[in-house]
Parts: structure tokens; sequence; C-alpha cells
């Protein structure tokens, strides 16, 4: 003999099956979403690769703190990028440092900076940073640029200068990224850079908690000058 459901449990099974649905298109998204990322930040570092023997120079140098600065574009493309050669001292090492930047330095001086940010991330010398951003945030590519700008200072790559691992994450569970990182989990040992969309373009030390920095912008390109300024300021340049 068949019992035939009443409204109140088909309803009660209709939403248990959406919310199943809801949660399987949830999980996926955000599997692209940290795919994406990863494959941004990848094919930032396979390019910068290739520039370093595919370019073109497109206007005369000029100086910029003292440095020569070289404007070029990736060959092939429309991506212009500024190059100086400089020595960098950090933990007691001198080294001759190429820093790549996607925009003129001379026309990120606007962008306001903490006092002694760079301090805050370099001393004492970390054993890991941390870059983290807001999986539910707009033009995540724009970030994934932005935390490429970083990481080739600071990251393990043979023409970084901090030779410090840099781990990408994500401020809540995604698939794509091993760890969840916000400014609280940062320590001593452990720096966190939060990048973040806001109203304003600028970087801040994040008093609250021992060793975070927020690197934000108010839309993509802005956050991709505000990590060159971050780069600037971490190597001591204007």
């Amino acid at each position: 003999m068949e019992i035939e459901k009443s409204s109140g449990e088909i309803k009660e099974e209709k939403e248990g099956i959406e919310s199943e649905e809801l949660k399987k298109k949830s999980k996926d998204i955000d599997k692209k979403i940290g795919m994406f990322i990863l494959i941004v930040v990848i094919a930032i570092i396979v390019a910068i690769t290739v520039i370093a023997v595919r370019r073109t120079l497109t206007s005369p140098t000029f100086k910029y703190e003292g440095l020569t600065v070289n404007r070029f574009v990736l060959e092939g493309t429309n991506a212009t990028f500024y190059s100086m050669r400089t020595p960098v001292k950090i933990y007691g090492n001198v080294k001759i440092y190429d820093i790549l930047l996607r925009n003129d330095p001379r026309k990120l001086q606007d962008i306001e900076v903490s006092e002694g940010i760079q301090e805050k991330i370099l001393a004492p010398k970390p054993d890991q940073f941390y870059f983290t951003f807001d999986p539910d945030a707009p033009e995540k590519g724009y970030i994934g640029i932005a935390m490429a700008e970083v990481s080739r200072v600071l990251g393990t790559y043979n023409y970084a200068i901090l030779q410090i691992p840099v781990t990408g994450a994500s401020t809540r569970p995604i698939e794509g990224f091993n760890e969840s990182i916000t400014c609280e989990d940062s320590s001593n040992k452990k720096v966190v850079v939060l990048f973040q969309y806001a109203n304003s373009t600028e970087i801040l030390v994040n008093e609250s908690y021992e060793r975070c920095i927020i690197l934000q912008g108010k839309d993509g390109n802005e956050i991709i000058r505000a990590a060159d300024k971050l780069v600037l300021e971490i190597l001591g340049i204007g």
C-alpha cells in the first residue's frame, strides 16, 4: 500500500535536494576560483621568465631614486614592464637584483603606506609568508597578478631576494588552496599579506595582529599598483 506524502514532507524533501545542489555548485565554484588564481600566478611567473630574453625597449631610459629605469613591452603582447638593476642588502647579504614592475615607479608615489612597513615584513626574518584573499572578491585575476608581483621578491625562485617560502591561501577553505589563512594566523615568524579591494589604494599594517599587512586597491589595476609599491618599499627604494 502506497502512503502519500504530505505537502510539508514534499516541501522539506525539495528543500533538501535544492540545498545539496547549492552545496555542490558552491564547491565547484570554489574549486574553479582556486584553480583560476593558481593558473594566473603560474602564467605570470612563466611570462616573467620569458621577459628576460624576449623584450623590446619602447622609450628612452629615465632615472628614479638614482637608478636607471628601462621601459619595455613583452614581445608579441601589449604588456608593459619597467626594470631597474640595483644592489640590495638584506639580512647581511648584498645581491644585484633586477626589479621588475608593471607600473612606472614615478606614478606610485601617491599610494599611502603605513610607517615601518619594511621592518614589519623583514624583522625578524620570517619563516613563512602567506598571501591570502577573499574568494568572494571580484576580479580575482588581478589579485593573482598582484600576488605574483610581490612573490618575485619574497619567494624561493632563483631570482628572488629573500628566499623565504610564500604560500597562497584564502580567508576561508576552498579547493585549490591548502590552507585557510587570515590576519589572526600571523605570528612572530609568520607574515600574512591580505590582498583585498577597498575604497582606497594603500598598504597598511594591521596593528591588531602581530605581523599582518593589508594590500588594497580600488580596482584591479590599483591593486597591482599597490603590489608594485610594496615591492619598492620592501627593497627600500622610494
